[in-house]
């Protein structure tokens, strides 16, 4: 086990504090594991054709001029000035 000091400034204070190349294996795993991870989250099968064109058809239905504008002025604005049943409407746009 090879040990080799790392020189740390903390605080205006110089200090040394060893490192073992096992810890740096240990965190390049960890790295390589959370990236990993991140890969299989980004992965996603497109949609079947009949649910998608119910989306677009859902889409169509909810997008009114009055949502247009809903969607312009913000989450803020819907909060105050739309009823409970409009801001629905909105979140599930």
């Amino acid at each position: 086990m090879l040990r080799q000091p790392i020189w740390v400034r903390h605080r205006g204070i110089m200090t040394s504090r060893p490192i073992t190349f096992e810890r740096l294996g240990a965190c390049a795993l960890l790295v390589a594991a959370a990236s990993l991870l991140d890969l299989g989250r980004a992965a996603a099968e497109p949609l079947d054709k009949q649910s998608c064109s119910d989306l677009q058809t859902e889409r169509k239905q909810l997008l009114t001029k009055n949502m247009q504008t809903a969607l312009d002025q913000g989450p803020d604005w819907v909060k105050t000035h739309l009823n409970e049943t409009e801001s629905d409407q909105v979140r599930r746009f």
